[in-house]
């Protein structure tokens, strides 16, 4: 959303203005002096200017500045109370009177307490208004059933008065229970032993469900005595607490209380806590252990371990990790066997953080094993910081079981450990496939690119048909090459001295790093003899990123021998043809052609369609209209017709508005039909504002955001850069509610950042035009090359927010818009109108070529 001000600055603009710094707003009037104000005042009643409220809050903050200004400032607000006034005005007075009110002011405020209204907002000046006047006001209050009585009781306890102790005390053993309730928090918030002692009398002498909801209170008094040094008093509370059933709620608040009170006696009663299986004070048990010394805490736990349900255990676990109880490292140990996962999972985890190089050797034991604690021992065995790990995963993966040694293996290269770089190559030649496929996965995590003549000798030392996972880190190896050589120079070197499948296998891996060497040896591929050599080069090239291979396949789709070389010759074909945004819509619908006359199965001719359908032009949607009379392809025809429907409806309102007339009666499928009908409707709804637009890239620069980038100037109002922008058809269509919206938000997406619009204005005569804009947020606009328009403001899109007068040529004139991108929504709207705001005549928009 938009700030409110700017809403009210749009609306100011629909009215004509181009810009807000253009009108000044006049200065608002000196406020009158308080006497005078407060005389209007108590005449006030509430309406939309309140300027005689702010003049009067103004007067009040300056009176602020001495006590006498202050003394006659209240005394002018509370006659203001006095007065028949009305509720607004008496309400805006107490909230003054907060600043400025006194001992004096009391008895015009007391009245107000018996009043449903004013009851609150009189309390809150008592609660600033220091004295005996105050105090005895509330008392009254609190004493009495009326609005401000529950009020009342919680002031007198914030103000912590101690002459109000009598009065809470005797409300709290009274019968209102809300009452008492909120006596007792008031007598907590003042404490002290005459407070404390009464709460917690009155909280014995109390029934089990009043004593649930008073507990909280009689905790808080334990912490006033606890701050106080009341141990005696703060003893006796906690042990009532924790004797009685009704206060179970409080038992994880309780136990953290009893480490912070009784820090030397805490053991037994977490211990006792901790044994109550599933409860929350077994949880709050586990996390109080953490306030104990690290060595207590480790001894309680340690000993408790055997004697703990399963989510005992695990919360034990948890503690043991966090205090370091590495006394406890053996007992943790045991319990890698445990029969309950999670208690597996958490042991592993705890050894890892108390364990140091004791616990490499089980936990290797746990990751080799497998199962849903392995993940957990290899996290705790990556995260160890001990010096003398290390030193044991190195021995551990060069002896023993080979899951063993693949688990040290894999955990060395999850610690990037320098050491494990130069064991690599040997395990990734290893006999035992769990080592061999570790030292492989840390190859494509950390192997550098001088690993790449190796891999090459190891991958082609390999039988055919099992070199995929050598491949794979080969080509992870190579594409961290810093240059084009370092990337595939010794793959091309390999692959010129190498001959079927081996070349084959090299040209895949060529093909994954990607770059200009790796196509032209693909492209070399093409021409082998061996079969397997040319699938593999054919494949690659049908797949490659960009649209260079373009005409080697299709030469493969015109002149391959077998069928499936011609087939995915012909798709990759198709694939790229879409590619090239910058080339001409004729262009590619031709190429389009040539791809469907080649296609020698429906298959590859609903790929020319699926292609099709991503092409916003006219020709694409007759070239579709064409192919839907062949009954084979007339679903996906219908299809292709209504997406590039969708995308030509703003561009080419007539031509899209026809043909999708045609297609919402003719189509063979209904749920085409209701499609085709509803871009009708679309069209039919833009009305006259301008949808024939191109859309540049999205533009940002690093450190410059909202609203600086308003005045960067990107390629589109660069000379010399704008004819290189990759300029694309603009969807047209918002929400349904706004279908005049070029929804820039929906095609480009982001935030920080600007966008430029373009279309081209034909004109039957030389004419004044305005051009009315709306936009997400405020706009730059040129008319042919000339800024006619500049307004930087965040807000909301709605038409006619902004207008320039321009003056269009006869013939062709071109209409650009900046449009920065703030947070949330981004969009533009343009409507071109005669001076008296008719829709203009003898116009024609179209998207430039």
């Amino acid at each position: 959303m938009k700030p409110i001000a700017l809403v009210v600055a749009a609306a100011c603009l629909a009215c004509g203005l181009t810009s807000i710094a253009q009108t000044s707003a006049p200065a608002p009037p000196p406020p009158l002096p308080l006497p005078e104000a407060v005389a209007q005042l108590k005449e006030w009643r509430f309406r939309a200017d309140r300027s005689l409220l702010d003049g009067i809050a103004a007067r009040v903050t300056e009176a602020r500045a001495t006590a006498a200004s202050r003394r006659e400032a209240a005394a002018l607000l509370a006659s203001v109370l006095r007065s028949p006034a009305a509720f607004d005005a008496k309400q805006f007075v107490c909230r003054q009177l907060v600043l400025v009110g006194a001992g004096a002011e009391v008895p015009s405020l007391a009245p107000l307490l018996s009043d449903s209204r004013l009851a609150e907002y009189a309390l809150q000046v008592l609660l600033h208004v220091p004295g005996d006047a105050s105090t005895s006001a509330l008392i009254r209050a609190a004493q009495v059933a009326g609005p401000a009585r529950l009020g009342a009781i919680a002031v007198l306890g914030q103000r912590r008065d101690r002459r109000a102790l009598p009065t809470l005390t005797a409300i709290m053993s009274g019968g209102d229970a809300q009452a008492a309730w909120s006596a007792a928090a008031s007598l907590a918030n003042i404490g002290g032993p005459d407070a404390c002692s009464a709460v917690q009398s009155a909280y014995r002498q109390a029934p089990p469900a009043w004593r649930r909801v008073m507990a909280e209170r009689l905790l808080a008094c334990a912490e006033d005595c606890l701050t106080r040094g009341d141990m005696g008093l703060c003893r006796a509370i906690l042990s009532r607490l924790e004797a009685d059933p009704a206060a179970s709620a409080l038992r994880p608040a309780l136990l953290l209380f009893a480490v912070r009170a009784m820090p030397e006696a805490a053991g037994p009663r977490l211990v006792s806590a901790l044994r109550q299986e599933g409860s929350r004070a077994q949880r709050a048990a586990a996390q109080a252990l953490l306030s104990l010394p690290g060595a207590t805490a480790g001894t309680l736990l340690s000993a408790e371990l055997p004697k703990l349900g399963p989510k005992g255990r695990a919360l034990a676990l948890y503690a043991l990790a966090e205090v370091n109880g590495s006394a406890a490292a053996s007992a943790v140990a045991t319990l890698l066997r445990d029969p309950v996962p999670s208690v597996r999972q958490a042991a592993a985890r705890t050894l890892g953080a108390i364990g140091g190089a004791k616990a490499v050797a089980p936990l290797l034991d746990v990751a080799a094993a497998g199962g849903a604690e392995a993940g957990s021992a290899r996290t705790a065995l990556g995260s160890m910081r001990s010096s003398d790990v290390e030193p044991g995963l190195l021995a551990a993966m060069q002896t023993g079981a080979p899951a063993r040694r693949a688990a040290a293996l894999g955990v060395l290269g999850d610690r990037r450990s320098p050491a494990v770089k130069p064991r690599l190559l040997a395990a990734a030649a290893s006999k035992d496939a769990p080592v061999r496929q570790a030292a492989l996965r840390i190859i494509r995590q950390i192997g550098e690119p001088s690993l790449a003549p190796n891999l090459v000798t190891l991958m082609l030392a390999g039988p055919a048909g099992s070199r995929d996972e050598i491949a794979a880190a080969l080509a992870d190896v190579a594409r961290r090459g810093q240059t084009e050589a370092e990337r595939t120079g010794t793959l091309e070197a390999a692959a010129a001295g190498a001959k079927g499948q081996e070349l084959a296998d090299l040209l895949g891996v060529l093909a994954d790093v990607g770059g200009p060497g790796a196509l032209k040896a693909l492209r070399a591929g093409l021409r082998n003899p061996a079969p397997e050599v040319r699938r593999v080069a054919l494949t690659r090239l049908a797949d490659w990123p960009s649209d260079e291979p373009m005409s080697e396949l299709l030469a493969e789709a015109n002149g391959a021998e077998a069928q499936r070389d011609r087939t995915v010759a012909l798709r990759g074909y198709i694939r790229m043809i879409g590619m090239d945004v910058g080339r001409k819509p004729e262009a590619t619908v031709q190429l389009y052609r040539n791809a469907a006359n080649l296609a020698r199965t429906p298959a590859d001719r609903r790929m020319v369609l699926s292609g099709l359908g991503g092409l916003p032009s006219p020709i694409a949607l007759g070239m579709a209209s064409e192919m839907v009379s062949d009954p084979e392809l007339r679903a996906e025809a219908e299809l292709a017709l209504v997406s590039i429907g969708r995308a030509t409806a703003g561009a080419w309102r007539s031509e899209t508005r026809a043909c999708m007339a045609a297609l919402a009666t003719s189509a063979g499928d209904d749920a085409v039909k209701a499609k085709a009908a509803a871009i009708v409707e679309l069209i039919d709804r833009f009305g006259d504002f301008i949808t024939a637009w191109k859309v540049s890239p999205a533009y940002t620069k690093e450190g410059v955001t909202f609203p600086a980038i308003f005045d960067e100037p990107f390629a589109p109002e660069t000379p010399g850069a704008a004819d290189r922008v990759p300029w694309r058809v603009m969807p047209a269509g918002g929400p349904v509610d706004q279908p005049w919206l070029m929804d820039l938000l929906a095609v480009l997406g982001g935030e920080q950042r600007v966008a430029y619009v373009v279309t081209r204005v034909r004109s039957d005569r030389e004419q004044p035009l305005v051009l009315q804009v709306g936009s997400d947020d405020g706009p730059k606009v040129w008319w042919n090359g000339e800024v006619v328009l500049s307004h930087n403001q965040p807000r909301a899109c709605a038409p006619d927010q902004d207008r320039a007068t321009v003056t269009a040529r006869q013939g062709w004139n071109t209409l650009m818009v900046k449009v920065p991108q703030n947070v949330m929504g981004w969009g533009v709207c343009v409507r071109a109108a005669t001076p008296d705001g008719a829709a203009a005549q003898g116009l024609t928009f179209a998207v430039p070529e």
